[in-house]
């Protein structure tokens, strides 16, 4: 079992938005984030999460926690490997009850062949040289710790000198075995980019051959440490440039973003040997939904990633756009001949995502297809993709589209129908409200210290609409459906001291209130019994409407 400490240290550094949305893709909605829920069927948005207080919600189908269930319900785990799973990410070490707990993942593999891979690349002359020739200073391969992976049998020494067993590196992702079982090592005689996730945690490497090996550059295996959708190179470095500058640059390679780090891009990252997919989306909307600028190659396989991306972002809404750079140069190059001006230039001023899909779509289909048929093709592929968009950005780009084609604007509308807004306001879903007692409910559930503080002038028979709230709060259920709703809801305000005793005064009231009627109608009650009631009912009114906050008190038998 692990041990609690372990467990709260976690807690403590977990931030529920960005676990999450490694999961799926988050809108900020004032002070929470929304999102389609991933656990049942939905267009509208109804799954919320709270930073604030690091749990989410789902108003459609209930649904909801902390980041720990969430990674457990999510991917079909349990408790304990979904916290290990977390811990492995946020680097927590965890203890465990009687023992050191079951065996996981973790880098120390990677960290300790890091460390081999920066001194070996002092020594290497050829990988110094390569570096430099790409312009590369020395201050820059410090920051991003850019090394060199030497021969197998000088890894192998590395983890044995640290005590770290060959079947960890494997698993880590660090060396595999050959069909007879024997282990080599994954990266050699390769110029080695560490490649961290968000946190810093070092999760794989990137490497670029020095010699003929046909891969030139190799990333780490899938592990449970690496995904390499669930990544960009150098994140960890550019989060604070790209939520000061509100833009982030998309690369395609290693040293395109050392390089535009170098320049002073520090808001530059890079995918990882792979295109920008639906599994990024959430990394870059976590940022605070920053502008998003393509700048990718000018060759045959850029411009096809930068499509693929454009359509994805702009179907998104991402704003930002393409940053092409023509004459067959990359960011890299650009920037050790001195051009960091040209691409200033280019990063200011990006084509539109939307335009430069259509502009793709279109120009391909006249190119196969010369004449009305290559039109009407145009036409077909740029009402579908117009399809994608919201309302707004549908009907710009749809006179765009015509007339780029030369024809009727007309023809294009009607193609797309507006989703309905959400009706979803956050509130408790059913049934009958009562602000008094939400209100001094959400106090409650906020601070549970102030529950236990007021127990004696607390009870159920106080809350005629929602005893099922104060029931929960009473044993200590705050992952009840309807207390997650009631948290999330912004339109009803915690109460200060003074609010909350006015409240549960007007509470305490309306019960004696009550209990004086039901008092004063009963018959065939004992007399003296019935009278020493009612003087104790309308004490306690008197006492609660000068002021004084009174003990709960019932008068039934």
């Amino acid at each position: 079992m692990i041990k609690n400490e372990s467990l709260e240290l976690l807690k403590s550094r977990i931030d529920i938005v960005e676990v999450i949305g490694g999961y799926i893709e988050l809108k900020r909605a004032g002070s929470t984030f929304k999102g389609c829920c991933p656990f049942h069927d939905e267009k509208t948005p109804s799954f919320n999460v709270n930073p604030a207080k690091q749990f989410y919600h789902c108003f459609g189908c209930k649904a909801g926690g902390d980041a720990i269930k969430f990674v457990q319900e999510h991917e079909r785990i349990t408790f304990t490997e979904a916290v290990e799973k977390l811990a492995g990410e946020y680097n927590v070490t965890l203890e465990y009850e009687g023992g050191d707990g079951p065996r996981r993942t973790d880098n120390r593999p990677l960290e300790t062949l890091n460390h081999l891979f920066l001194e070996e690349l002092g020594h290497t002359a050829e990988a110094l040289r390569y570096l430099r020739d790409r312009g590369v200073a020395e201050g820059t391969m410090e920051r991003f710790e850019i090394g060199y992976a030497p021969e197998s049998g000088a890894q192998q020494n590395a983890l044995q000198r640290a005590k770290i067993p060959l079947p960890a590196a494997i698993e880590a992702g660090a060396f595999s075995e050959d069909d007879r079982g024997r282990a080599y090592a994954r990266f050699t005689q390769r110029v080695t980019f560490p490649i961290r996730n968000a946190q810093g945690v070092l999760v794989g490497f990137g490497g670029r051959t020095l010699g003929n090996h046909p891969a030139k550059y190799v990333n780490s295996p899938q592990s449970a440490l690496f995904n390499k959708s669930r990544l960009l190179y150098a994140l960890h470095l550019a989060k604070d440039a790209v939520l000061k500058r509100r833009s982030i640059i998309v690369a395609e390679g290693y040293l395109d973003v050392v390089m535009l780090h170098q320049a002073g891009f520090e808001n530059a990252v890079a995918t990882l040997g792979t295109a920008l997919t639906e599994e990024h989306l959430p990394l870059l909307r976590r940022l605070d939904d920053p502008a998003v600028i393509l700048s990718y190659d000018s060759d045959s396989a850029g411009k096809e990633a930068a499509f693929k991306a454009s359509k994805l972002l702009a179907a998104h809404g991402f704003k930002g756009g393409v940053a092409m750079i023509e004459g067959g140069k990359d960011p890299a190059d650009l920037v050790k001949s001195g051009q960091s001006d040209v691409l200033e230039r280019l990063y200011k001023h990006p084509k539109p995502f939307a335009h430069y899909a259509l502009d793709t779509l279109i120009d391909r289909a006249l190119q196969a297809r010369p004449g009305p048929e290559g039109r009407d093709q145009a036409m077909a592929e740029a009402q579908s993709f117009l399809a994608t968009l919201g309302p707004l950005s549908h009907e710009g780009y749809a006179l765009y589209a015509a007339g780029a084609l030369g024809i009727d604007p007309r023809r294009f509308r009607g193609s797309k129908t507006p989703l309905r807004a959400s009706q979803n306001s956050g509130a408790p879903s059913s049934g009958r409200h009562d602000l008094a007692e939400l209100t001094l409910l959400k106090t409650l559930a906020l601070d549970q210290s102030l529950l236990e503080s007021l127990i004696d002038y607390l009870d159920i028979t106080l809350f005629e609409f929602h005893g099922d709230l104060f029931a929960a709060l009473g044993q200590g259920d705050l992952e009840h459906p309807k207390i997650r709703e009631l948290l999330f809801d912004e339109a009803i305000k915690p109460l200060d001291e003074t609010e909350m005793r006015d409240k549960l005064r007007a509470l305490l009231v309306r019960h004696f209130d009550k209990e004086l009627t039901r008092l004063r109608g009963q018959k065939g009650s004992d007399f003296t019994a019935l009278s020493f009631n009612l003087r104790q009912a309308q004490e306690a009114i008197r006492r609660l409407r000068g002021g004084e906050l009174v003990i709960f008190r019932s008068f039934r038998t």
